[in-house]
């Protein structure tokens, strides 16, 4: 079985890249490279819940925690142990949703997820012995269907769009078995197994988007292929992974990896004109867009993106917005105050058009190990790139993962306590932090399912 070419070596380290973003439902966003930390500071105490260890993937209520409200805005989905799990909103009760079988006893089952906003139903990817395949479920784990099959390849980075009828993924064939299929971007249409209420908006005829068929399947249509790898055709060869779809759905944020080369670049497919262009940095030859790090604003005209040195894995001090048209990036956030160096991450809009984010405050000189590990605050500024920042809550906390709610009233971060990776939700009005019972480093791919 021929399944491990340069592509497949590609896919590994763009999923453990931790690719995300997201529009209605904001994606996990991982921040740089960290070290471990020996102590881990928070100077708020967090009201904790038992720990459940991540290979526990028995779904069951803990008898022994006290009745709690509703401290989520939302079920939590995620992976852990190979399997789909979620919290109920009591932030106490875990719930297994899938018993997929795995490949082997070292390889996890469930390698990908991702929630639809139209009607919770999920979307992930098993992995097999001879493949992968894309399963739908209700948000039960109910009502399994395989959308997509795929011997000797990949799939991954499996993204809803806004109206729930089709999934974006990145699939990487086999080039020696799969000669009907390139490696790049494709929309896999779903199965409509429930009454869904769509925004008028989204399912408007001005405004409903027919993707461009450029090989298309009974189920599948590519929407970038993968640049060729001939040096001599194409000195600069990327390949692409979906990361998000804008809250409109007439664009799809991509992430492209340079094949040969530490390079990540950012790129919006425009679905109605088949346009595939970069968010643009002012200084291009001195910068480039964030992969994973640039999120749609609410009315789909811009994205909030990080910059970093090119060939760098670190992120250059200050935000930017870039417009969705043009891909023409300018900075909003200052880099630098009173000499010392403002890391902001993990952008995420809100109702009331306010930036909130997370930011360190450092005078390091930038590192791809930051020792010590930098240690991030929860703020929120004025959207228009004026005013000043205000600090939202009090800890510092060294964090791997940032998962907003929806309306921006608090996020769900994976901070490190001590060694140990341990989920926490942040509500933004300053209260206590509860410390959620999952922790370590098999958990992935968090969602926000239906309320």
């Amino acid at each position: 079985m021929k399944r491990i070419h340069w592509l497949s070596v590609f896919v590994i380290l763009f999923i453990l890249s931790g690719c995300s973003g997201d529009l209605q439902i904001q994606r996990p966003t991982p921040l740089p490279p960290l070290m471990m930390p020996t102590t881990a500071t928070s100077p708020e105490p967090a009201a904790s819940a038992t720990p459940l260890a991540s290979n526990q993937p028995t779904a069951t209520a803990l008898a022994t925690m006290p009745t709690r409200s509703q401290v989520l805005p939302a079920p939590l989905y995620f992976i852990d142990a190979g399997q789909v799990q979620r919290l109920e909103v009591d932030a106490q009760t875990i719930t297994q949703i899938t018993n997929e079988v795995p490949a082997s006893r070292y390889q996890a089952a469930v390698t990908a997820l991702d929630v639809s906003p139209v009607d919770g139903s999920l979307a992930y990817v098993v992995e097999q012995i001879d493949g992968s395949v894309l399963v739908q479920t209700d948000l039960q784990g109910q009502s399994r269907h395989v959308l997509f099959s795929l011997p000797n390849g990949a799939i991954s980075h499996p993204r809803w769009s806004p109206h729930g009828s089709e999934i974006a993924v990145r699939l990487s064939p086999d080039p020696d078995t799969q000669i009907n299929l390139v490696s790049g971007v494709y929309a896999i249409a779903a199965t409509q197994t429930t009454t869904q209420t769509v925004s008028p908006t989204l399912e408007s005829e001005a405004n409903r988007v027919i993707l461009p068929v450029v090989v298309s399947g009974s189920n599948y249509t590519l929407l970038a292929a993968d640049d060729s790898s001939d040096l001599e055709v194409n000195p600069a060869p990327f390949a692409y992974a979906p990361n998000s779809w804008s809250p409109d759905g007439n664009r799809l944020l991509l992430d492209g990896q340079h094949q040969f080369a530490h390079v990540c670049k950012a790129l919006i497919k425009d679905l109605a004109t088949d346009h595939l262009f970069p968010l643009a940095p002012a200084d291009a030859d001195a910068m480039t867009t964030a992969c994973n790090q640039s999120v749609w604003s609410q009315d789909s005209s811009s994205l909030y993106a990080n910059m970093q040195p090119i060939g760098q894995t670190v992120l250059i001090p200050g935000l930017w917005r870039s417009d969705a048209v043009t891909g023409g990036s300018e900075q909003i956030f200052p880099g630098q105050d009173q000499g010392e160096s403002l890391l902001i991450t993990a952008p995420k809009q809100g109702p009331d058009d306010q930036i909130y984010f997370f930011m360190s405050r450092t005078t390091q000189t930038p590192d791809p190990t930051y020792t010590p590990p930098l240690q991030y605050t929860m703020y929120r500024a004025s959207g228009g790139g004026t005013g000043e920042f205000e600090a939202l809550r009090n800890e510092r906390d060294v964090l791997r993962f940032v998962l907003w709610d929806e309306a921006a009233r608090g996020a769900v971060v994976m901070r490190i306590e001590v060694t140990t990776p341990v989920l926490v939700w942040l509500p933004v009005d300053g209260s206590a932090a509860v410390e959620l019972p999952v922790s370590g480093y098999d958990v992935n791919d968090m969602r926000w399912g239906k309320p």
